[in-house]
């Protein structure tokens, strides 16, 4: 039987949200909290070299944003010359240890098209990198629980800049 406390743990066709399926929760909470910063939403829609002086982006356009600009899954970018900035979050490590995670590091890539890289304020990776920084660390109300940066990497792609954030999901160890 399942109580009304048993609802917040149960996917849209009913099943249980539990084990690695809550992964998902957890990636689109990080999401969520992306998608409420305007200057980052500016920064990944609008390619110019001043997207700060642009129209904020609407309620209604957020929901376009995933799979377009944020996406819940790594991805092999391809731009097709297109001036673009994508972020992609993931899970890069972690086990399932009872109900918990253990070792969870939490990765979020930042692509960015070499075309659209420079704005008036420097360079749009190393801009982004900052304001996702900021908003996770600031954020200990996700259902990750406390984060830990672990630093960021260098991803080496052809006509493009990127990035990996890692952040290891202490709450759980």
């Amino acid at each position: 039987m399942i109580t009304n406390n048993d609802n917040k743990n149960l996917l849209p066709h009913g099943v249980k949200n539990t084990g690695y399926s809550r992964l998902n929760d957890y990636k689109f909470e990080v999401i969520d909290l992306l998608l409420k910063n305007q200057e980052l939403l500016k920064l990944l829609k609008y390619p110019n070299s001043d997207p700060w002086s642009m129209e904020d982006v609407t309620e209604e356009e957020k929901d376009s944003f995933i799979h377009k600009y944020i996406f819940p899954y790594p991805k092999n970018p391809n731009f097709n010359g297109e001036a673009k900035a994508s972020i992609y979050v993931d899970f890069a490590t972690g086990k399932i240890k009872g109900n918990d995670f253990k070792g969870l590091l939490l990765t979020i890539d930042i692509v960015i098209e070499e075309a659209c890289n420079k704005t008036i304020n420097g360079t749009r990776d190393i801009i982004i990198m900052d304001i996702i920084d900021k908003e996770l660390n600031k954020s200990r109300g996700l259902g990750l629980g406390q984060l830990q940066s672990q630093g960021f990497s260098r991803i080496i792609l052809n006509n493009q800049v990127a990035y990996r954030l890692g952040y290891l999901v202490t709450d759980f160890n």
